[in-house]
């Protein structure tokens, strides 16, 4: 089988405030290993796209809503998928600037919520979610 590379940037929209972190939920009943996650919005970063471009436009087609980013250097998660894909994840930290959540326009986002870090470690995750979850739990408390 062919090795493929992929990118993708997503956002880690915190609410500082009330310490918590927005995710959405998958909606691909035709991908099983996905439907129904809890998700970093977010998605594949397109050739010649900042990957912080990627983020922004990204969330506004998911969610509707607009973000800024809060720092330059993501957070980055690498990982193998079934052997022959790598996943190479660029996770900016950011924050809700504007709008109101909105998934019904995007047909592969079931939902989205804000959620505690304890609520967020009850919950069916993409694998890497929980993974950067524990690189950024400090950014709720500075």
């Amino acid at each position: 089988m062919k090795k493929e590379k992929r990118f993708a940037a997503v956002a880690i929209i915190i609410d500082k405030l009330n310490k918590k972190i927005l995710l959405s939920q998958r909606h691909q009943p035709t991908f099983l290993a996905i439907h129904e996650k809890w998700q970093f919005p977010g998605g594949t970063i397109e050739f010649g796209e900042h990957p912080k471009d990627t983020t922004v436009r990204e969330v506004k087609e998911e969610l509707g809503i607009d973000i800024d980013i809060l720092s330059e250097t993501p957070f980055i998660h690498s990982f193998v998928y079934e052997g022959y894909v790598q996943g190479i994840i660029m996770a900016y930290p950011a924050k809700q600037t504007n709008g109101k959540i909105d998934v019904s326009k995007d047909p592969q986002t079931k939902a989205a919520r804000w959620f505690s870090l304890a609520e967020i470690e009850t919950l069916d995750c993409l694998p890497e979610v929980k993974k950067i979850i524990e690189k950024v739990e400090k950014l709720l408390q500075d």
